[in-house]
């Protein structure tokens, strides 16, 4: 079958937010028309709307910006104007094309291929009158490819992410093709793989489908918004043990080689290593300025908007667990029966309530320490705190995944993270794909 490419897709925009805190009370506004009078009128409008909210805002619910909150300034330039251009377009389509080719090249068994790749640029300043002037140039790369493959009637599917901050002109292409070649060769073994039997196991998960139960399961958990409107099942432990004393997890927007860099996020607090867990104990949560002041806290720099026109929440940027002493080949081994998952398909997380469900992309039985029958449909579940306190086992190395995390309508950049770990009594069973 002849590659082609179904559609390509340029736009541009720009334009500016001003948020005013008036009385306790944000007034928010935007303008496409970044002129000097056009600005001032939306300032203007943004103070007028902070007045109106204010008359409403009762006084034990207004807040200020917390007294020694330090903001950032200076220039940070991860991708220079221009640089998404210095590869014609043309080239770009050329190689979806050719690894669409190189896919399908892998197995007879590929009956389609499809590769959604992404581009972008932006350029961003966030100024306030408490002293923030940041500038930020930041470029990105996305690509998916999904599979589909097909052995007399049976019919499966794989999909792997490629994800780089910074422009084409400094990614790895091979690094790309050995995805789409990842995603091609996880589908061939799910063609082999029998159902999940159900039960209690013991689970050993690998970077991407522990990173995904970080993000979802712990770090949704600790932002303070949550908290705040309680939501959460960490509401008031801070202090308290909630895992494992080998369990410690960071969200860190200021990690360069990750996807979710950001040198300050969109309040203008610089990016920093932010404590969520350390040593199984809760150090804290993320927070952005008006979570902060209501919690008589300091900002994490944890205030993201999606873009101009849209108001700062309390969001991830790469959120992980950090790695400990164990090889993965040695945590497998280490375990008498088993299943070792990889990936992760789809889930969801109740952080109000502390339960989870995901399904991961494949697995792998493990009996007597050797990975023996793949696995496919595989569901997890169980309740947050009761995983943190089981895991029993974390790898020395460390993998993540970038993405996009909606929340409130927005999307951000994140990254999720891990090393591969073990976890106790988990209990498994299969679905229907």
């Amino acid at each position: 079958m002849q590659s082609r490419t179904r559609n390509v897709v340029s736009s541009l925009g720009s334009g500016a937010g001003v948020r005013a805190l008036v009385g306790g009370a944000w007034g928010f506004a935007t303008t496409i028309d970044t002129s000097r009078p056009s600005l001032i009128r939306c300032s203007e409008t943004a103070v007028r709307l902070a007045r109106a909210c204010t008359r409403f805002v009762k006084e034990d619910q207004r807040f200020t910006i917390p007294e020694g909150a330090k903001f950032a300034s200076g220039r940070d330039e991860v991708t220079r104007d221009g640089e998404m251009d210095s590869i014609a377009g043309e080239d770009k389509i050329k190689f979806c094309l050719d690894l669409d080719k190189s896919a399908r090249a892998r197995s007879m068994l590929v009956k389609n291929v499809v590769i959604r790749f992404s581009e972008s640029f932006s350029e961003s300043a966030v100024v306030n009158s408490l002293g923030a002037h940041i500038e930020k140039s930041i470029g990105t790369v996305y690509a998916l490819t999904n599979v589909m493959v097909k052995e007399n009637d049976v019919l499966q599917s794989g999909s792997e992410v490629f994800s780089h901050i910074g422009c084409w002109n400094t990614a790895d292409p091979l690094a790309v093709e050995q995805t789409a070649i990842a995603a091609v060769d996880q589908g061939l073994r799910l063609l082999k793989a029998k159902p999940c039997p159900p039960g209690a196991f013991t689970i050993v998960v690998d970077n991407k489908l522990g990173g995904v139960f970080v993000h979802e399961a712990m770090g949704h958990a600790c932002e303070a918004d949550s908290i705040l409107a309680g939501q959460s099942i960490l509401e008031s432990k801070v202090g308290n043990r909630v895992g494992n004393e080998a369990v410690t997890i960071v969200d860190d927007g200021s990690r360069r080689d990750l996807f979710g860099y950001m040198p300050s996020d969109s309040e203008g607090i610089p990016s920093r290593k932010t404590i969520l867990v350390k040593d199984g104990v809760l150090a804290g949560y993320l927070h952005d300025l008006e979570t902060a002041s209501r919690m008589e806290q300091q900002p994490t720099g944890n205030g993201r908007a999606e873009g101009f026109d849209c108001m700062p929440q309390v969001r991830m940027t790469n959120t992980y667990l950090e790695p400990r002493d164990w090889k993965p080949d040695e945590i497998v081994a280490d375990t008498g029966r088993g299943i070792y998952c990889r990936n992760w398909q789809y889930g969801y997380v109740e952080p109000e309530k502390g339960n989870f469900m995901f399904k991961c992309k494949e697995a792998m039985m493990i009996e007597n320490g050797q990975q023996t029958t793949s696995l496919k449909d595989v569901a997890l579940s169980g309740q947050i705190l009761s995983v943190l306190h089981d895991i029993d086992a974390i790898g020395n190395d460390f993998g993540s995944s970038g993405g996009m995390c909606g929340k409130g309508g927005q999307r951000v950049r994140v990254s999720d993270a891990s090393p591969h770990f073990r976890i106790k009594n988990v209990l498994v069973g299969g679905m229907d794909g």
